[in-house]
C-alpha cells in the first residue's frame, strides 16, 4: 500500500510518519496500515475544511401534493391555472394567481398539469401545489446580478414573473429572497434574468407572514401626537389595531408616517380612516384599523418613523392600548 501525505496535511503527522519511514530503512521492511493509523489516532482533534463527503442531512420545506381550496363562489374569477405558476392565499383563504391585482400572500407553486375551473365538475374545490424551500421564477424585465442582487427582496408582477423591490406595484406581494441567480447563456454566469428565490415564510406552513414585529403602544388620557417607531431598515406597516376599557370624550387614533424632519402630527396617515377612541368603542373591543391603498407610503426606508397621531379629548379615556405590526422588507 502506497501512504500519500497531504502537502496541506498537519506538520505533526508528516514528522511521525517520517520518523517511522525512518525505522524501516532495512530492506524488506515496510510500514504496516496499522502503524499509519496508530500514529494519526496520536495527533489531537483539530477543525479543517472536508476532503471528503461529509455526512450532512438535507431537510426539504415540504413534498409535492398538498392541496389546497379554491372558492367556487363569491368574487372567485374562473380561469385557467398552469403548471408551476405562483399560487396566492386571499383574503378569503382560498388559493388563487398571485399577481398584483389584490393583497396575496405567496403559498406555493401550482403542482398540476392544467386546472381549468371554468368547466365541469363544479365539485372540484381543491388544486394540487408544491411549496418548495427555494425555486427558480423569471424576472418581469432586465438582468439580477450575483454581486449586488443575492439578498434582496423578490414581489410578484403576475402569476409568472417577479420583479427586485416594489417600484410601480400596487400590492407589493412578497415572493421571497434572491439567494442565486440563473446565468443567461451560461449557469455560471454573474447575470441572469431569472433568479432563485427562497420563498417567502414557508415556515408557517403558508407564505407572507414572516417575521411581523408586533409594537405595542399604550395610549393615556394625558397623550399627544408622538413618533412610536424608527426603522433600522427597510420596513413595510401591515396593521394596526386598538381598544380601552374606558373610552374618551371624542379621542381618535391614525398612524402616520414621518420622514426627515417632519413633526408628530404633520405626516402622511396612513388609514383611510381614523379610529374612534371614545365611548361610542364598546369597551374591550378590538378595533382593526383599514390602510391606504398606496403601497410607497406604507413603506418605511431606514430611518424613517412610525407615529401615533391624536386628534378630539381623551379625557377618561384609561385601558387604551394599540398593537402596531410592520414587517421586514
Amino acid at each position: 500500500m502506497i501512504h500519500k501525505i497531504n502537502s496541506r496535511g498537519d506538520k505533526t503527522l508528516r514528522e511521525k510518519l517520517l520518523a517511522i519511514y525512518a525505522q524501516k530503512s532495512a530492506p524488506g521492511q515496510r510500514v504496516t496500515d496499522d502503524e499509519v493509523v496508530d500514529a494519526i489516532k496520536s495527533i489531537p482533534p483539530h477543525f479543517a475544511n472536508a476532503t471528503a463527503i461529509v455526512p450532512s442531512t438535507r431537510t426539504f420545506y415540504d413534498t409535492p401534493g398538498r392541496r389546497w381550496p379554491w372558492n367556487t363562489a363569491g368574487s372567485f374569477t374562473p380561469a385557467i391555472f398552469y403548471p408551476g405558476e405562483m399560487i396566492g392565499l386571499g383574503t378569503d383563504g382560498y388559493a388563487t394567481h398571485l399577481d398584483d391585482t389584490a393583497a396575496f400572500k405567496f403559498l406555493g407553486l401550482f403542482e398540476g398539469h392544467f386546472l381549468d375551473t371554468t368547466l365541469p365538475p363544479s365539485t372540484l374545490e381543491s388544486m394540487p401545489i408544491s411549496q418548495p424551500l427555494t425555486f427558480s421564477m423569471p424576472l418581469a424585465s432586465g438582468t439580477a446580478s450575483r454581486v449586488t442582487d443575492i439578498g434582496k427582496k423578490v414581489y410578484a408582477v403576475d402569476n409568472a414573473h417577479v420583479q427586485i423591490g416594489t417600484g410601480g406595484l400596487t400590492f407589493g406581494n412578497l415572493v421571497g429572497t434572491i439567494v442565486d441567480i440563473q446565468g443567461t447563456g451560461n449557469p455560471e454566469a454573474l447575470t441572469g434574468s431569472e433568479v432563485v428565490i427562497k420563498a417567502a415564510a414557508l415556515d408557517y406552513g403558508v407564505a407572507g407572514a414572516i417575521d411581523i414585529l408586533p409594537l405595542v403602544v399604550p395610549i393615556s388620557a394625558t397623550d399627544a401626537s408622538r413618533s412610536v417607531y424608527i426603522a433600522t431598515s427597510p420596513m413595510r406597516f401591515n396593521a394596526v389595531s386598538y381598544s380601552h376599557t374606558v373610552g374618551s370624550t371624542s379621542g381618535t387614533l391614525q398612524i402616520e408616517k414621518l420622514t426627515g424632519t417632519t413633526a408628530p402630527g404633520s405626516g402622511t396617515v396612513l388609514l383611510t380612516g381614523t379610529i374612534d377612541m371614545s365611548a361610542a368603542t364598546a369597551a374591550n373591543t378590538v378595533v382593526n384599523g383599514v390602510l391606504i391603498a398606496t403601497l410607497a407610503s406604507l413603506l418605511l426606508a431606514t430611518g424613517d418613523r412610525l407615529g401615533i397621531k391624536i386628534g378630539g379629548t381623551l379625557t377618561s379615556l384609561a385601558g387604551a392600548i394599540a398593537s402596531i405590526s410592520v414587517t421586514p422588507q
